[in-house]
């Protein structure tokens, strides 16, 4: 059963990857739009020498030391990069779990868990999510001050 769900994350993860990396042949300034915030990822993260792109599809296919590098990339994202990020997080934190994400997050700097908790608040904010968050995903909801990120309507 494990096994079965595990597989069912991988999949949803990569083929929203696939949509990512393939959208709208019918209005090609969408597909453009949308390779130039994942280009943005890209480049803050390689400010501090990590491959994004790389680490994003080692961690979708359940790499922890690739979620580690996603993890340190985060503080350095911003606008577009950091809007994409988060929803990358969200959907690292459904494939791995709130245990493993939480212990793989648990490992990282201050700074670093502050970043990923961040930007989930994010997330979870922007989808009207935020007090789901906390019940949902426990474990790493407590990694975070939740003080960064003011909260939207609120």
């Amino acid at each position: 059963m494990c096994t079965t769900v595990l597989c069912n994350q991988i999949c949803f993860i990569l083929f929203g990857l696939l949509l990512l990396f393939s959208t709208c042949k019918a209005d090609p300034r969408a597909r453009s739009e949308v390779g130039l915030v994942v280009n943005i990822a890209i480049e803050q993260a390689a400010v501090v020498g990590i491959d994004y792109k790389r680490a994003l599809a080692e961690a979708s296919a359940g790499n922890a030391a690739a979620l580690g590098e996603i993890f340190k990339a985060t503080p350095y994202m911003d606008g577009g990069g950091a809007t994409f990020n988060s929803s990358r997080l969200k959907e690292l934190l459904d494939l791995f779990g709130d245990r493993r994400f939480s212990q793989i997050l648990a490992r990282q700097s201050k700074k670093i868990r502050e970043a990923v908790t961040g930007a989930l608040d994010f997330y979870f904010d922007v989808n009207g999510q935020h007090g789901n968050w906390s019940r949902e995903y426990p474990r790493t909801f407590r990694l975070g001050s939740h003080r960064s990120v003011e909260r939207l309507g609120g």
